[in-house]
């Protein structure tokens, strides 16, 4: 708990303190903590930057990765511009099918058959696509999409 701050204010108070701490002590665990507490209140913005700053301070690949996946789900819910059914509408023909076919499960091999492509290619429009669309892997995608 941190010195000379008020004790007992409730779920709020818990996420405050959890996020001062976690910068405080550049501590990705608290400040992921304190971001999925602001998400379960509906606070998106404050989830946002907290899974941001947890990104910034994670100690380990889990931690990183959870704090990534919290940071874009809560950005895709700030607007509607932000989210994926908007953002989808803006990938081509090419990127579509390419979206679609890597959340059903294609491998990047398979999908470069598909369309005459290398694996590395492949990969490649998919990184573009994850970063249009705001998230960041395949399992992802496929939560998204199916």
């Amino acid at each position: 708990m941190l010195d000379g701050a008020p004790r007992d204010c409730g779920p709020a108070g818990e996420l405050g303190e959890l996020f001062a701490s976690g910068l405080l002590r550049h501590d990705g665990g608290a400040l992921l903590e304190a971001a999925r507490l602001a998400s379960a209140d509906g606070n998106d913005l404050f989830a946002h930057q907290a899974a941001r700053a947890a990104q910034d301070a994670a100690a380990d690949q889990p931690t990183m990765r959870q704090a990534r996946e919290l940071a874009n789900s809560s950005f895709r819910r700030l607007r509607p511009e932000y989210g994926l059914r908007y953002r989808f509408g803006l990938l081509g023909r090419f990127e579509r099918e390419l979206a679609l076919g890597a959340a059903h499960s294609k491998s990047s091999v398979e999908l470069g058959k598909q369309l005459n492509l290398s694996p590395r290619t492949v990969d490649w429009h998919l990184g573009k696509i994850y970063s249009k669309l705001n998230i960041s892997s395949r399992a992802e995608l496929a939560e998204l999409l199916t």
